[in-house]
C-alpha cells in the first residue's frame, strides 16, 4: 500500500490548561528534566484549535537524542487526562537534552516530534484500507505535530505546547431522509475505490480518511450494494478539483430508487471531535459538547428523581432523534453502548437538579461508563458556553454511579451554593476529577464531591483564593488511592472551609501548604484524619486560633513525624481537641516545634491536647521553640 511522505512545518499553538497530577511524579520518577506537555489540534484554519480530548494518546519524541547517551527516554506515548498530559501507564517518558553531546557539541535546541496514533511513524504512513469501524477510522486519522525550544528557553524546561494538524483528508457523505427507506441496509461499501469505509446505520453516513491528492482522483466516489444485491456507483463529483489535508469533504447523498445523486457538496476544515469508538456519528452535528454516556457493551440508562417538573430536559441514542424525558424521570432503562452508540443528555433550566439526591444517574448493569461533554449543556445547550451558572446546582448527580469512569467537564467559574455537592459521592471507578477552574466559591460548593471515590489517584488544582463556609467540606473524603493534594492558596479562611477535606486519604503522602495565617471556626477541622501515609505536617503560622480550628487534624495520621504549630495562646478554648490523637505512632521519631515552653506546658496539662508520645520525656520525641 502507498505511503505518505509530508515535510512538516512549525504549527501555530494553543495550550490547554493541565496541571502535574501524582501520576506525573511516578511515570517521571521525579526527573526534573522530563518534559511537561500540553496539546491542542488544529484544523486547516489554526484559529480553529481545540483541546485533545481526555483518554487520546500520542507519541512523543525527542530528535535531539541522536548524539547523546539518554536514548532511553527520548520516545514514549503520552496520554491526556483531567488533570493534564502525562506519560502513558506502560510508557517511559522524554527528558530535555542539555549541555553537551558525546561528540563534545554543545546542544543549541532541543526538537520534538508528535504523532497520532500513538503507533504510528512521524515521517511515514501506512493508510490502511480497512476504516470500517469507529476504532479503525481513528487509526486513519495521521496527525502530527512538532515544537523547537532553542538553549535559552531550554534552561527554564518550559512546558511544551504541541499543535497537532490532520495530515489526510476526511470525506463524510450523509444519506439523506428520502433514500434512508432504499438504503436501510448496505453492503460492499467503498469510497474511492479501494477503501472500506465506517458506515453508520443508525445515523446514515459513510465516513472514510483519504490520501491528500492535487488532482481529482480518477475513480467513483462511492460504490456499494444495496439489501436486493444491487449495485450503485456514485461518481466523483466534478466541483471538487483537489483533496487537501486537514480538509473536510461533506457530500448528501438523495433521492429514490435507481436516481441516486450527489445533491450538495461543501468543503470545511475538519471537525475536531474525536472518534469515539462506538457506531454513531463522529463529529455532532454542530459542534455542541452534550454530556454524553459511553459504554463498551450494552449498558441502561436511568434518571431517578423525587421532585416534580423536569423541565427541557432531553436524551438521544446513537445520534439519534431528541427525546423528551417525562416529569416522572426515566425509570425504565434506556440502552445504550456497544453497537448501539453513546446516549446524550441536553437541557434547558436553570434550577436542573437540587442539593440532595433528588435528581440521580443510575446505570442498570456493571459495564464501565465513561462521561465526557459540558455539564452546562444541560442549563441551555443552544449558548451553554455564555450562559449564566450562578444558579445552576448538580448535587448528587451521579451519587451512587460505581460505573462511572470518567467525568464531564465543569468549567464554570461562577458557581451556586452546593453546586457540585456530592456531585460523585461513592463514584468508586472514577480515577480523575475534572478541572475546577472557579477562583470564588460559594457555600458548600464542593462539599463531599469525592466523598468514597476509591480510585480517584489525582486531584484538580484548586485556584480558589476567595473561600465560603463549608466550600470543601469532605470534598474528598475516602479517597484512599489519591497521593497528593493540591495546592491550596487561600489566605483568608471561612468556618469549616477544609474540615475533613482529605479524611480517610490513607495514601497521601504530602500535604499542602497552609499559608493562612487568620484561622475561622473548624477550619481545619479532622482535615487529615487518618491520613496513614502522611509524614508532615504543613506547617500552621496562626498566632491566634479560633474553636476546634485543629481539633482532630492529624488523628490517625499514624507515621506523622514532624508537626509545627504557631499559636502564641491555646490555653482556652477548645482548639486542638484530639488534634494528635494516634498521630506518629509509627513513626522513628517525632519533632513537635511550638511558639514557646508556655504554649507547650498549656497543651501538656491536656492529655487530649497532647498524648504521651509527643512529650519530651517520650522516646524518639524532640520539641523544639521558635522563640
Amino acid at each position: 500500500m502507498k505511503k505518505t511522505t509530508t515535510y512538516w512545518l512549525l504549527a501555530a499553538t494553543m495550550t490547554l490548561a493541565g496541571c502535574a497530577s501524582d501520576n506525573d511524579l511516578d511515570n517521571n520518577d521525579n526527573d526534573v528534566d522530563a518534559v511537561k506537555i500540553t496539546a491542542t489540534r488544529a484544523a486547516a484554519n489554526t484559529a480553529t484549535s481545540t483541546p485533545l480530548a481526555e483518554g487520546e494518546t500520542f507519541r512523543f519524541i525527542n530528535t535531539t537524542r541522536q548524539d547523546i547517551g539518554r536514548t532511553t527516554k527520548y520516545d514514549a506515548v503520552y496520554q491526556v487526562t483531567s488533570a493534564g498530559i502525562t506519560p502513558a501507564a506502560s510508557s517511559n517518558y522524554v527528558v530535555w537534552q542539555t549541555g553537551k553531546d558525546n561528540a563534545g557539541n554543545t546542544i543549541t535546541q532541543n526538537v520534538f516530534n508528535a504523532v497520532i496514533p500513538s503507533n504510528a511513524d512521524y515521517d511515514s504512513f501506512t493508510l490502511p484500507a480497512d476504516q470500517s469501524s469507529a476504532d479503525l477510522l481513528k487509526s486513519a486519522d495521521w496527525q502530527t505535530a512538532t515544537a523547537t525550544y532553542p538553549v535559552t528557553a531550554m534552561e527554564d524546561k518550559p512546558t511544551i505546547s504541541l499543535n497537532f494538524e490532520h495530515q489526510l483528508s476526511n470525506i463524510v457523505i450523509t444519506i439523506s431522509d428520502d433514500a434512508k427507506s432504499d438504503l436501510a441496509s448496505l453492503s460492499d461499501i467503498k469510497v474511492l475505490g479501494t477503501i472500506t469505509p465506517y458506515y453508520n446505520s443508525t445515523a446514515h453516513t459513510i465516513q472514510a480518511i483519504v490520501e491528500p491528492a492535487t488532482t481529482v482522483p480518477n475513480t467513483s466516489l462511492l460504490t456499494f450494494k444495496d439489501a436486493a444485491g444491487e449495485s450503485y456507483t456514485i461518481p466523483f463529483p466534478s466541483s471538487i478539483t483537489s483533496l487537501d489535508k486537514g480538509k473536510q469533504y461533506n457530500f448528501t447523498l438523495t433521492g429514490g430508487h435507481n436516481t441516486l445523486t450527489i445533491s450538495s457538496v461543501s468543503v470545511t476544515d475538519w471537525q475536531n471531535t474525536t472518534i469515539s469508538g462506538k457506531n454513531e456519528v463522529w463529529s455532532e452535528e454542530d459542534g455542541t459538547e452534550y454530556v454524553t454516556f459511553t459504554a463498551d457493551s450494552e449498558q441502561g440508562f436511568t434518571f431517578v428523581k423525587s421532585l416534580s417538573n423536569l423541565p427541557g430536559l432531553e436524551y438521544s441514542v446513537g445520534n439519534g432523534a431528541w427525546t423528551p424525558i417525562p416529569d416522572a424521570g426515566l425509570t425504565e432503562p434506556v440502552k445504550f453502548g456497544g453497537t448501539l452508540g453513546s446516549l446524550r443528555l441536553r437541557g434547558k433550566s436553570q434550577y436542573l437538579f437540587g442539593t440532595n439526591s433528588e435528581r440521580t444517574v443510575k446505570f442498570s448493569n456493571n459495564t464501565p461508563v465513561a462521561c465526557s461533554g459540558d455539564i452546562r449543556t444541560l442549563i441551555d445547550y443552544t449558548q451553554y458556553k455564555t450562559v449564566d451558572t450562578g444558579s445552576a446546582k448538580f448535587g448528587f448527580l451521579f451519587n451512587g454511579c460505581t460505573q462511572l469512569t470518567t467525568a464531564p467537564m465543569l468549567p464554570a467559574t461562577k458557581l451556586a451554593d452546593n453546586c457540585y455537592e456530592g456531585m460523585f459521592n461513592g463514584c468508586t471507578a472514577l480515577t480523575n476529577a475534572p478541572a475546577l477552574p472557579a477562583t470564588e466559591l460559594t457555600e458548600r460548593c464542593y462539599y463531599s464531591m469525592f466523598y468514597g471515590c476509591t480510585a480517584l489517584k489525582s486531584a484538580p488544582a484548586l485556584p480558589a483564593e476567595q473561600l465560603a463556609k463549608l466550600c470543601y467540606y469532605s470534598m474528598f473524603y475516602g479517597c484512599t488511592a489519591l497521593k497528593s493534594a493540591p495546592a491550596l492558596p487561600a489566605t483568608e479562611l471561612a468556618d469549616n472551609c477544609y474540615q475533613g477535606m482529605f479524611n480517610g486519604c490513607t495514601a497521601l503522602k504530602s500535604a499542602p501548604a497552609l499559608p493562612a495565617e487568620k484561622l475561622a471556626l473548624f477550619c481545619y477541622n479532622n482535615m487529615f484524619n487518618g491520613c496513614t501515609a502522611l509524614t508532615q505536617a504543613p506547617e500552621l503560622k496562626a498566632s491566634t486560633i479560633k474553636t476546634s480550628c485543629y481539633s482532630y487534624m492529624f488523628d490517625g495520621c499514624s507515621n506523622l513525624s514532624s508537626v509545627t504549630m504557631l499559636a502564641e495562646d491555646v490555653s482556652v478554648g477548645n482548639y486542638l481537641m484530639q488534634w494528635l490523637k494516634n498521630a506518629g505512632t509509627s513513626a522513628q521519631s517525632r519533632t513537635l516545634k511550638l511558639k514557646n515552653s508556655d504554649v507547650y506546658n498549656a497543651l501538656k496539662s491536656q492529655s487530649y491536647y497532647l498524648p504521651d508520645n509527643w512529650k519530651s520525656d517520650a522516646s524518639g520525641t524532640t520539641i523544639i521553640f521558635e522563640e
